[in-house]
Protein backbone atom coordinates (compact mmCIF):
# COMPACT_ATOMS: atom_id res chain seq x y z
CA UNK A 1 0.00 0.00 0.00
CA UNK A 2 1.55 3.06 -1.15
CA UNK A 3 0.34 6.42 1.40
CA UNK A 4 1.70 10.21 0.95
CA UNK A 5 1.69 11.93 4.48
CA UNK A 6 1.39 15.60 4.09
CA UNK A 7 3.87 16.73 6.94
CA UNK A 8 4.46 20.35 8.00
CA UNK A 9 5.67 20.30 12.17
CA UNK A 10 2.34 21.61 13.03
CA UNK A 11 0.77 20.27 16.16
CA UNK A 12 -2.07 18.97 13.84
CA UNK A 13 0.36 17.06 11.19
CA UNK A 14 1.43 15.37 14.60
CA UNK A 15 -1.58 14.42 15.47
CA UNK A 16 -2.01 12.92 11.96
CA UNK A 17 1.65 10.96 12.77
CA UNK A 18 0.48 9.31 16.18
CA UNK A 19 -3.12 8.10 13.95
CA UNK A 20 -1.23 6.25 12.02
CA UNK A 21 -1.29 3.02 14.45
CA UNK A 22 -5.06 3.58 14.02
CA UNK A 23 -5.32 3.59 10.56
CA UNK A 24 -4.62 -0.84 10.17
CA UNK A 25 -2.07 0.22 7.97
CA UNK A 26 0.00 -3.26 6.11
CA UNK A 27 3.85 -3.97 6.83
CA UNK A 28 4.63 -3.55 3.57
CA UNK A 29 3.56 0.23 3.08
CA UNK A 30 5.55 3.00 1.01
CA UNK A 31 4.98 6.04 2.89
CA UNK A 32 6.47 8.87 0.80
CA UNK A 33 6.29 12.26 3.26
CA UNK A 34 6.03 15.62 1.48
CA UNK A 35 6.88 18.70 3.35
CA UNK A 36 5.39 21.70 1.09
CA UNK A 37 6.40 25.44 1.05
CA UNK A 38 4.84 28.04 -1.17
CA UNK A 39 8.83 29.23 -0.54
CA UNK A 40 12.13 27.64 0.26
CA UNK A 41 11.32 25.18 3.27
CA UNK A 42 12.79 26.45 6.71
CA UNK A 43 15.73 24.31 7.77
CA UNK A 44 13.85 23.48 11.21
CA UNK A 45 11.08 21.95 9.41
CA UNK A 46 13.31 20.53 6.62
CA UNK A 47 15.20 18.94 10.02
CA UNK A 48 11.94 17.86 11.71
CA UNK A 49 10.77 16.05 8.53
CA UNK A 50 13.87 14.07 8.09
CA UNK A 51 13.13 13.24 12.01
CA UNK A 52 9.64 11.52 11.06
CA UNK A 53 11.12 9.49 8.70
CA UNK A 54 13.64 8.29 10.59
CA UNK A 55 11.23 7.64 13.24
CA UNK A 56 8.64 6.18 11.28
CA UNK A 57 11.04 3.54 9.86
CA UNK A 58 12.52 2.71 13.76
CA UNK A 59 8.43 2.50 14.64
CA UNK A 60 6.93 0.85 11.50
CA UNK A 61 9.13 -1.67 10.65
CA UNK A 62 9.01 -2.98 7.07
CA UNK A 63 7.69 0.45 5.69
CA UNK A 64 9.74 2.08 2.69
CA UNK A 65 9.99 5.57 4.30
CA UNK A 66 10.99 8.16 1.77
CA UNK A 67 11.30 12.54 2.58
CA UNK A 68 10.68 14.91 -0.33
CA UNK A 69 10.47 18.50 -0.25
CA UNK A 70 9.09 20.20 -3.35
CA UNK A 71 7.91 23.80 -3.46
CA UNK A 72 4.73 25.18 -4.46
CA UNK A 73 1.45 25.06 -3.32
CA UNK A 74 0.96 22.81 -0.78
CA UNK A 75 -2.73 21.39 -1.40
CA UNK A 76 -1.79 20.98 -5.66
CA UNK A 77 1.53 20.31 -5.16
CA UNK A 78 0.29 16.79 -2.75
CA UNK A 79 -1.96 16.43 -5.16
CA UNK A 80 -0.16 16.20 -8.05
CA UNK A 81 2.58 13.90 -6.16
CA UNK A 82 -0.14 11.77 -4.89
CA UNK A 83 -1.48 11.20 -8.73
CA UNK A 84 2.24 11.10 -10.30
CA UNK A 85 3.24 8.45 -7.34
CA UNK A 86 -0.41 6.26 -7.83
CA UNK A 87 -1.13 6.59 -4.02
CA UNK A 88 -3.68 4.51 -2.21
CA UNK A 89 -4.08 7.02 0.64
CA UNK A 90 -3.20 10.49 1.56
CA UNK A 91 -2.48 11.56 5.33
CA UNK A 92 -2.96 15.13 6.50
CA UNK A 93 -3.88 16.62 9.00
CA UNK A 94 -7.05 19.21 9.97
CA UNK A 95 -4.82 21.98 10.47
CA UNK A 96 -1.47 23.37 9.33
CA UNK A 97 1.22 26.22 9.93
CA UNK A 98 0.27 29.58 8.40
CA UNK A 99 1.99 33.11 8.20
CA UNK A 100 5.91 33.79 7.98
CA UNK A 101 6.16 29.79 7.28
CA UNK A 102 3.81 29.81 4.55
CA UNK A 103 3.19 26.05 4.89
CA UNK A 104 -0.63 25.67 4.63
CA UNK A 105 -1.45 21.95 4.42
CA UNK A 106 -3.39 21.94 7.72
CA UNK A 107 -5.69 25.05 5.95
CA UNK A 108 -6.20 22.93 2.67
CA UNK A 109 -6.94 19.36 4.24
CA UNK A 110 -10.56 20.21 2.95
CA UNK A 111 -9.30 20.53 -0.57
CA UNK A 112 -7.42 17.49 -0.69
CA UNK A 113 -10.21 15.60 0.67
CA UNK A 114 -12.34 17.20 -1.72
CA UNK A 115 -10.03 16.86 -5.04
CA UNK A 116 -7.90 13.63 -4.27
CA UNK A 117 -7.68 11.19 -6.91
CA UNK A 118 -7.30 8.18 -3.90
CA UNK A 119 -8.63 8.11 -0.69
CA UNK A 120 -7.69 10.57 2.12
CA UNK A 121 -7.53 9.88 5.53
CA UNK A 122 -7.53 13.37 7.74
CA UNK A 123 -7.11 12.82 11.34
CA UNK A 124 -7.59 14.59 14.51
CA UNK A 125 -6.09 14.42 17.94
CA UNK A 126 -8.14 12.04 20.17
CA UNK A 127 -7.56 11.69 24.38
CA UNK A 128 -6.58 8.37 25.37
CA UNK A 129 -9.39 5.72 25.20
CA UNK A 130 -8.63 2.46 26.83
CA UNK A 131 -10.34 -0.49 25.30
CA UNK A 132 -10.28 -1.77 21.71
CA UNK A 133 -9.79 0.04 18.38
CA UNK A 134 -13.92 1.55 17.39
CA UNK A 135 -14.31 2.41 13.47
CA UNK A 136 -17.97 3.58 12.42
CA UNK A 137 -18.82 3.31 9.11
CA UNK A 138 -21.40 5.27 6.58
CA UNK A 139 -23.49 3.12 4.54
CA UNK A 140 -25.67 4.60 2.12
CA UNK A 141 -26.77 1.47 0.34
CA UNK A 142 -24.85 2.55 -2.63
CA UNK A 143 -21.71 0.60 -4.81
CA UNK A 144 -19.15 2.94 -3.40
CA UNK A 145 -20.26 1.71 0.29
CA UNK A 146 -19.43 -1.77 -0.49
CA UNK A 147 -15.78 -0.37 -1.55
CA UNK A 148 -15.48 1.14 1.70
CA UNK A 149 -16.17 -1.91 3.57
CA UNK A 150 -14.13 -3.99 1.14
CA UNK A 151 -11.38 -1.38 2.38
CA UNK A 152 -11.70 -1.92 5.79
CA UNK A 153 -11.80 -5.09 5.28
CA UNK A 154 -7.90 -5.27 3.53
CA UNK A 155 -6.25 -3.28 6.55
CA UNK A 156 -4.57 -4.80 8.86
CA UNK A 157 -6.44 -4.45 12.66
CA UNK A 158 -5.93 -5.00 16.68
CA UNK A 159 -7.55 -8.15 17.47
CA UNK A 160 -10.82 -6.99 18.81
CA UNK A 161 -11.48 -4.16 16.77
CA UNK A 162 -15.48 -3.03 16.95
CA UNK A 163 -16.57 -1.96 13.43
CA UNK A 164 -20.28 -0.20 13.23
CA UNK A 165 -22.52 0.34 9.87
CA UNK A 166 -24.58 3.36 10.45
CA UNK A 167 -26.90 3.59 7.84
CA UNK A 168 -29.13 7.34 7.96
CA UNK A 169 -31.88 7.64 5.49
CA UNK A 170 -33.87 10.59 5.51
CA UNK A 171 -38.00 8.95 5.06
CA UNK A 172 -40.47 10.25 2.47
CA UNK A 173 -42.63 11.74 3.80
CA UNK A 174 -46.58 11.71 2.24
CA UNK A 175 -47.75 15.72 2.00
CA UNK A 176 -51.37 16.68 1.72
CA UNK A 177 -51.61 16.27 -2.12
CA UNK A 178 -50.49 12.51 -1.46
CA UNK A 179 -52.89 12.06 0.94
CA UNK A 180 -55.65 13.69 -1.12
CA UNK A 181 -54.62 11.55 -4.22
CA UNK A 182 -54.62 8.38 -1.39
CA UNK A 183 -51.34 7.09 -2.17
CA UNK A 184 -49.74 8.05 1.38
CA UNK A 185 -49.81 4.26 2.35
CA UNK A 186 -47.44 3.76 -0.61
CA UNK A 187 -44.65 6.65 0.51
CA UNK A 188 -45.10 4.63 4.36
CA UNK A 189 -44.64 1.21 2.19
CA UNK A 190 -41.88 2.70 0.17
CA UNK A 191 -39.91 3.60 3.41
CA UNK A 192 -40.63 0.35 5.23
CA UNK A 193 -38.68 -1.54 1.68
CA UNK A 194 -36.25 1.09 2.23
CA UNK A 195 -35.55 -0.06 5.92
CA UNK A 196 -35.84 -4.00 4.68
CA UNK A 197 -33.41 -4.20 1.63
CA UNK A 198 -30.89 -1.29 3.86
CA UNK A 199 -31.03 -3.94 6.91
CA UNK A 200 -30.20 -6.72 4.95
CA UNK A 201 -27.29 -4.55 2.78
CA UNK A 202 -25.93 -4.33 6.53
CA UNK A 203 -26.22 -7.85 7.72
CA UNK A 204 -24.92 -8.65 4.63
CA UNK A 205 -21.59 -6.16 5.17
CA UNK A 206 -21.15 -7.05 8.93
CA UNK A 207 -20.78 -10.64 7.55
CA UNK A 208 -17.90 -9.74 5.48
CA UNK A 209 -16.51 -7.61 7.90
CA UNK A 210 -16.77 -10.69 10.77
CA UNK A 211 -14.80 -12.69 8.06
CA UNK A 212 -11.97 -10.54 8.28
CA UNK A 213 -11.75 -11.02 12.01
CA UNK A 214 -13.66 -8.08 13.03
CA UNK A 215 -16.17 -7.42 15.34
CA UNK A 216 -19.08 -5.81 14.00
CA UNK A 217 -22.51 -4.60 14.13
CA UNK A 218 -25.10 -2.90 11.74
CA UNK A 219 -28.51 -0.38 12.50
CA UNK A 220 -30.36 1.84 9.97
CA UNK A 221 -32.00 4.85 11.37
CA UNK A 222 -34.31 7.67 10.15
CA UNK A 223 -32.59 11.57 10.45
CA UNK A 224 -30.30 14.12 8.79
CA UNK A 225 -27.13 11.37 7.67
CA UNK A 226 -24.51 14.67 8.56
CA UNK A 227 -25.96 15.42 11.95
CA UNK A 228 -26.57 11.88 12.79
CA UNK A 229 -23.11 10.22 11.70
CA UNK A 230 -20.99 13.22 13.25
CA UNK A 231 -23.38 12.64 16.85
CA UNK A 232 -23.22 8.85 16.76
CA UNK A 233 -19.22 9.53 16.23
CA UNK A 234 -18.95 11.26 19.50
CA UNK A 235 -21.47 9.75 21.58
CA UNK A 236 -19.72 6.07 20.81
CA UNK A 237 -16.39 7.57 20.74
CA UNK A 238 -15.09 6.08 17.12
CA UNK A 239 -11.69 6.55 16.43
CA UNK A 240 -12.55 6.98 12.80
CA UNK A 241 -15.69 7.37 10.28
CA UNK A 242 -15.31 5.84 7.17
CA UNK A 243 -17.23 7.61 4.28
CA UNK A 244 -17.19 7.37 0.76
CA UNK A 245 -16.83 10.35 -1.32
CA UNK A 246 -19.99 10.11 -2.80
CA UNK A 247 -23.50 8.44 -2.44
CA UNK A 248 -26.67 7.57 -3.93
CA UNK A 249 -28.19 11.49 -4.13
CA UNK A 250 -31.35 12.82 -3.82
CA UNK A 251 -32.48 10.26 -6.20
CA UNK A 252 -32.23 7.24 -3.50
CA UNK A 253 -32.92 9.93 -0.85
CA UNK A 254 -29.57 8.52 0.81
CA UNK A 255 -27.70 11.60 1.17
CA UNK A 256 -24.94 10.13 2.75
CA UNK A 257 -21.98 11.09 0.21
CA UNK A 258 -23.40 14.29 -0.54
CA UNK A 259 -22.15 15.45 2.93
CA UNK A 260 -18.58 13.52 3.63
CA UNK A 261 -17.05 17.05 2.97
CA UNK A 262 -19.05 18.10 6.18
CA UNK A 263 -18.28 15.18 8.48
CA UNK A 264 -14.88 15.79 7.72
CA UNK A 265 -15.31 19.29 8.74
CA UNK A 266 -17.13 18.81 11.66
CA UNK A 267 -16.38 14.77 13.03
CA UNK A 268 -14.75 14.61 16.25
CA UNK A 269 -12.34 12.00 15.56
CA UNK A 270 -10.59 11.37 12.20
CA UNK A 271 -12.26 10.73 8.76
CA UNK A 272 -11.12 8.71 5.71
CA UNK A 273 -12.89 9.49 2.61
CA UNK A 274 -13.05 6.13 0.75
CA UNK A 275 -12.15 6.38 -3.25
CA UNK A 276 -12.42 3.60 -5.64
CA UNK A 277 -9.33 4.41 -8.16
Amino acid sequence: MRIMIGYDGSTSAEAAIDDLDRAGLPVDTEARVLSVAEQQIHPVIDAMSEELCNRLQRHFYGWDVQLETPTGAAADMILRRAVEWAADLIVVGTHGRSGLSRLMLGSVSNAIARDAACSVRVARARPHREGPLRLLIGHDGSSLADIVVNAVCRRSWPANTEVRILTVIEVLVATRADQMAGIAGTVDEINVEQHRWLQYLGEQSVQRLAGAGLTASSTVVDGDPKETLISEAGRWKADTVFVGARGLGVVGRLLLGSVSGAVVTHAPCTVEIVRNH
